[in-house]
């Protein structure tokens, strides 16, 4: 019986993390009085706890409010970025100290596209798919982001499978991947792109040390999940990670909504 209720209380938690439950009362409600009404980040430390931190209550509630943000916001269909521009942008870094090739490339892609990149980058602990590494959030609309990605260490999981396309334009280090029926691994090194097509998957390695520029496109929002609730809620725990790319994307989506 204990092993029965624990099992439903964890597929509880599971459809709370990523939204499968009836919440259109709350989606309404924060349509009408949250980020629609006022694109105001700020809003998300009402989820806090009495400290002022982040927990596991606060990471649901931002996620629904990044949600309600996300389904406010008006649609088109262009893109800032292209895969070829942020391949092209990547090769700037290669061959340089790690710490020297983010600040080229961050310089480049701000005097390339002004008033749409943070300015200071923060790096947060991610680990979607059992790959411990860490990412700065740069860009970020409802249908695109771009990201700085990568280890000094190594880590090897799962890419995950997603509604969006995604590439991986590699600045420093070695990824392997592989999918299933493949019986030798590809092999990603310095300057090259590797891409994974929307629904699919792949196994990833990252030998010793890699670094990338990591680009999606399609519905941002249900990447969230996978590559960060999940691991958060069942996995490491780390709420204060998590938490701070919920406001970096929420930062930027509502900058790129109000100067488009």
């Amino acid at each position: 019986m204990a092993r029965l209720l624990l099992c439903c209380w964890s597929v509880l938690l599971i459809a709370l993390a990523i939204g499968c439950g009836d919440t259109s009362d709350e989606t309404n409600a924060a349509d009408d009085d949250g980020p629609a009404a006022t694109a105001d980040i700020r809003e998300l430390d009402q989820f806090l706890d009495e400290d002022g931190a982040p927990d596991r209550t606060s990471i649901l509630r931002a996620y629904e409010w990044l949600k309600a943000l996300v389904a406010s916001a008006p649609q088109d269909d262009a893109y800032e970025f292209s895969p070829e521009e942020l391949h092209e942008v990547a090769q700037l870094g290669v061959g340089l100290p790690v710490d020297q090739a983010w600040n080229v490339i961050h310089q480049e892609l701000m005097r390339r596209h002004p008033g749409k990149i943070k300015e200071v980058p923060r790096w947060t602990f991610n680990s979607s798919g059992a790959a411990f590494c860490q990412l700065a959030l740069v860009y970020a609309s409802t249908k695109e982001y771009v990201a700085f990605f990568g280890t000094p260490i190594g880590a090897d999981g799962f890419s995950g499978r997603y509604k969006t396309e995604v590439w991986d334009l590699m600045v420093d280090g070695e990824m392997w991947t592989y999918v299933p029926g493949q019986f030798d691994k590809t092999v990603y090194l310095a300057g090259d792109l590797a891409y994974l097509p929307k629904g699919g998957g792949k196994a990833v390695r990252y030998v010793d040390h890699a670094w990338m520029i990591d680009y999606a496109r399609g519905s941002i929002i249900t990447m969230f999940p996978f590559g960060l609730i999940a691991p958060t809620l069942f996995v490491t725990l780390d709420y204060q990670s998590a938490w701070e790319q919920f406001v970096d994307f929420g930062q930027l989506v509502i900058q790129n909504l109000l100067h488009p």
